[in-house]
């Protein structure tokens, strides 16, 4: 087990998530696997047939289920479909290999791009001969292990942030891919709302495919401790200084 970079808060692993190893250490994952649809990440090959990608999908979700503690939860941000190397309903693939690896389905989260300068549809133009639709949404798959009420813990969102997340439509820009280096980053609201929405303040956080640590910046940032898994070096150099950049929360201060 290599550990890349650790302090009293984060934990980054420069290291394969399938063969690290790690058993019962979180009580929410949040995470954006590859999609492999070609992106040009930094040491992994992308674009991958659907039968590969099928079994990885499994694979790395079997792994995640043995890595959280009994009545865990997992966030998975995946698009509706893809369409290259070939088409495939990747939402309904990956809850299907989420329940095979033994989850048990709860909601599935609506990330609304439009009106972000998302393109609307290609193909053939202004004719039926070949037609292709883009949805510009992408989804966060909530599932858990074992039950899903936790019973009680200090939570850490207010009545408005509540009323507001518990719409499963969530709208919000796309991240910029040249912001922090990375080919494909998710905006930081989305492991921000998804922490407060779903764990307590003395939880741990676990991100499987961390890229440049945008779930754990947001971690930090609401006092969680997280653990990152990324495969690429040079990632994880971004994860680390981009957690260095960010500050915990300020204790409650009372005045006499």
């Amino acid at each position: 087990m290599k550990t890349f970079y650790s302090d009293d808060m984060t934990t980054i692993y420069n290291a394969d998530f399938l063969t690290l190893g790690l058993k019962n250490v979180a009580d929410i994952i949040i995470t954006s696997p590859p999609y492999g649809v070609g992106k040009e990440y930094d040491s992994v090959d992308d674009r991958v047939a659907h039968d590969t990608y099928k079994q990885f999908t499994y694979d790395w979700l079997k792994v995640a289920y043995d890595a959280l503690k009994e009545n865990g939860r997992i966030c998975v941000n995946v698009p509706l479909d893809k369409s290259v190397p070939d088409y495939v309903p990747i939402l309904s693939l990956v809850t299907e290999a989420a329940l095979d690896a033994g989850f048990k389905y709860r909601f599935t989260i609506i990330w609304d791009k439009s009106g972000f300068g998302s393109r609307t549809s290609w193909g053939s133009w202004m004719s039926a001969s070949s037609p292709h639709v883009v949805t510009p949404v992408e989804t966060i798959l909530v599932c858990h292990k074992g039950e899903w009420s936790r019973g009680a813990g200090e939570s850490t969102i207010c009545k408005e942030e509540f009323m507001t997340y518990v719409n499963g439509l969530w709208r919000l820009p796309a991240e910029n891919p040249e912001r922090f280096g990375h080919p494909a980053p998710f905006h930081e609201k989305l492991p921000e709302r998804l922490i407060k929405l779903l764990s307590f303040k003395d939880d741990i956080v676990l991100d499987p495919f961390c890229g440049s640590g945008t779930t754990l910046v947001a971690a930090k940032s609401l006092g969680r401790k997280s653990i990152g898994v990324e495969i690429s070096e040079a990632y994880c150099k971004i994860a680390v200084q981009r957690t260095l950049n960010t500050s915990p929360p300020l204790p409650l201060s009372i005045e006499y």
